[in-house]
């Protein structure tokens, strides 16, 4: 037996793009890969750029890496980018299907979809992630934000959809009296706006996003995921 042909990975995702759409249901993609492209389009970063901008946010992506030296890079950022996650298996190629079936079963049951979350402009609030994945039945939601010292309330709008209806929900936080969080808080918050810059860098290079992450980076004491791969 010779192995012959090569993975075109962009080719497979735009394909995704066409599946017939119900307004009712979410379009889910699960992608089970070990996202070495080796035809067609073969960056990881214009992979992410080109297919984040065709899909718009309509196909949710997930991404299932089948082994620990898979592509995570392509992988996580390309999924970040497109409502999604992803997971990378442990183990042999023989676990594979017990290591799968529990990622799958997490998104077996979708509550709401096309997610966005609106704050108050007077708040002046930072919240990521900037663009919100799918809500689940056994899943959380869970944002994280900041606002300017002397804040004492910010209002939140939770939007999406579900079957063919639109929901949405308003929250007030007061935040006079609140008790401080822990600096751990303060660290997650600094982590996302790092890894939605890093996604943002992904989409579209340029060296004024990646002085950014450096600078935020460097202020809050938080590494440079994927450092190797994104420095100019």
């Amino acid at each position: 037996m010779r192995s012959a042909g090569g993975t075109d990975f962009f080719a497979a995702l735009q394909k995704t793009l066409d599946f017939p759409r119900d307004a009712a249901r979410p379009v889910i993609v699960l992608l089970i890969t070990d996202g070495q492209p080796t035809a067609g389009m073969t960056g990881a970063t214009p992979i992410i750029g080109e297919f984040t901008k065709n899909n718009a946010g309509q196909v949710s992506l997930y991404a299932f890496g089948t082994h620990g030296v898979a592509n995570a890079y392509l992988l996580d950022l390309l999924t970040h980018s497109n409502r999604g996650a992803m997971r990378i298996a442990g183990g042999t190629r023989w676990d594979l299907p017990q290591t799968v079936a529990p990622f799958i079963a997490e998104l077996s049951s979708p509550l709401m979809h096309a997610m966005t979350a609106n704050f108050t402009a007077q708040s002046g609030s930072e919240v990521y992630p900037s663009q919100l994945p799918n809500l689940f039945a056994d899943g959380t939601l869970d944002l994280h934000g900041r606002c300017p010292p002397g804040t004492t309330e910010v209002v939140m709008q939770l939007r999406g959809a579900a079957g063919e209806s639109a929901y949405d929900a308003v929250f007030r936080l007061p935040l006079d009296g609140a008790e401080p969080g822990p600096p751990e808080l303060r660290e997650r918050w600094a982590q996302l706006k790092v890894y939605d810059l890093i996604a943002r860098y992904a989409r579209e290079p340029s060296p004024e996003i990646f002085e950014a992450i450096k600078i935020v980076s460097d202020e809050y004491g938080v590494p440079m995921f994927y450092e190797n791969k994104i420095k100019p």
